[in-house]
């Protein structure tokens, strides 16, 4: 049921967004996170971050994702 719901609401918000979310169908295995985790472990694979901002602006971070130019994370400094 929550798969279904989540496929759902990721149609709807896809629709109602400048920025088009794609529904894809992933098969989550035990093998293919200790993979990945191996992968991350070793450096292989890192996040890529955009930008940083501070706490108190968040309301522009907010701005700049909706605004579709992030390329990367964008990260808030707590």
């Amino acid at each position: 049921m929550g798969f279904v719901f989540g496929m759902l609401k990721t149609l709807v918000i896809s629709k109602m967004s400048k920025q088009k979310i794609p529904a894809f169908l992933a098969k989550r295995s035990k093998t293919d996170l200790i993979a990945l985790t191996d992968l991350i472990d070793s450096g292989k694979v890192r996040p890529i971050i955009d930008r940083r901002y501070p706490m108190v602006d968040v309301a522009q971070a907010v701005t700049y994702l909706e605004a579709g130019h992030a390329r990367g994370k964008v990260v808030i400094n707590m």
